[in-house]
């Protein structure tokens, strides 16, 4: 059966039918692959291209050669030359697919560079966001970046309570998740902060003035205080804490308004320290500086401007730590 050059593309398909010759119904997966054996005039280059076997190409031509009635190509020499059937199927079809092809690939390009997601919990926000902000938007002028804030605690918990899951996640903990990849972008070096009109305290914390004193700790660092401490038996374990929080700003605000002590970064001391009237003791104390992780999935480094944010960006912070 030849097929009329009048036909329309949808007749060709199949997808209009005549009542007195109704065809079976085409598949449309075969389209990409005629596409490319009429273009390279080859089964094995279309094979090679499609990432297919020669032979699930060869299967495919069996197809369409069935569907047409015609056999599309003949071989002469190494390469296939089309019929007059296979010439007037792809001209009919060649224009509307490239233009599929390409609206599909914008359509899937843009969806990624024009809306990126990230969690990171607010003192994380804080401490990244203007730098991580300022690379995307250089990336990909106009991308919006989808910002929502989660605690420490849930960092590392194997999905999120979100409807969509974020591109790059920001936490103090590996994700247990083992389809995501927990990348260590920085340390956060700690340090001791009280009021500074605390009644007892002028400069110093030792293991002797520290007795007599009560702590308020970040939920992450709690278990690092209680590890670090230069004397186990100088401190009580019962006096270490009077308050843990997930909020490193709700910390600070109890800070500067009691008589409590806290162990908080020193980027944040140091951006605000006067808003809360803190101050700093030096102690020979040691604490481990905090981890900050990137989390994202192992898919994610292959998408546009994400990609780069782990690649560049990520490296530059590590840099500048």
């Amino acid at each position: 059966m030849r097929v009329d050059k009048n036909d329309s593309l949808r007749s060709i398909l199949g997808l209009e039918q005549p009542a007195s010759h109704a065809r079976k119904k085409f598949d449309l997966n075969l389209l990409p692959i005629f596409i490319e054996i009429y273009q390279h005039k080859s089964v094995s280059k279309a094979a090679l291209i499609l990432n297919m076997t020669q032979s699930s190409v060869s299967l495919a031509l069996g197809k369409l050669r069935d569907y047409f009635d015609d056999p599309l190509f003949f071989r002469e020499g190494q390469h296939f030359t089309p019929t007059q059937a296979a010439a007037q199927f792809y001209a009919s079809i060649s224009v509307s697919f490239g233009s599929v092809h390409r609206e599909v690939a914008k359509v899937a390009e843009d969806k990624v560079k024009s809306k990126i997601i990230i969690h990171a919990s607010p003192y994380l926000s804080m401490r990244l966001l203007p730098s991580l902000s300022e690379f995307i938007w250089l990336m990909q002028n106009g991308c919006e970046i989808l910002h929502k804030s989660t605690t420490p605690a849930n960092d590392s918990k194997e999905t999120w309570a979100t409807d969509v899951m974020p591109d790059i996640t920001f936490g103090f903990a590996r994700s247990t998740n083992p389809q995501m990849n927990s990348q260590k972008l920085m340390s956060e070096p700690l340090c001791f902060v009280c009021s500074e009109d605390h009644p007892r305290l002028t400069h110093e914390l030792t293991n002797e003035n520290g007795k007599h004193e009560t702590f308020v700790t970040f939920e992450r660092l709690c278990n690092t205080f209680l590890q670090n401490r230069a004397k186990p038996d100088t401190l009580a374990p019962e006096r270490i804490s009077s308050m843990k929080s997930d909020s490193l700003f709700a910390l600070l605000s109890v800070i500067g308004s009691s008589d409590k002590i806290g162990v908080i970064p020193v980027w944040l001391f140091e951006k605000f320290n006067a808003t809360f009237h803190l101050k700093t003791l030096a102690t020979e104390i040691q604490l481990n500086p905090l981890t900050v992780y990137m989390i994202y999935s192992s898919t994610a480094i292959k998408t546009p401007v994400v990609g780069d944010i782990i690649s560049q960006w990520a490296g530059d912070v590590c840099t500048c730590e």
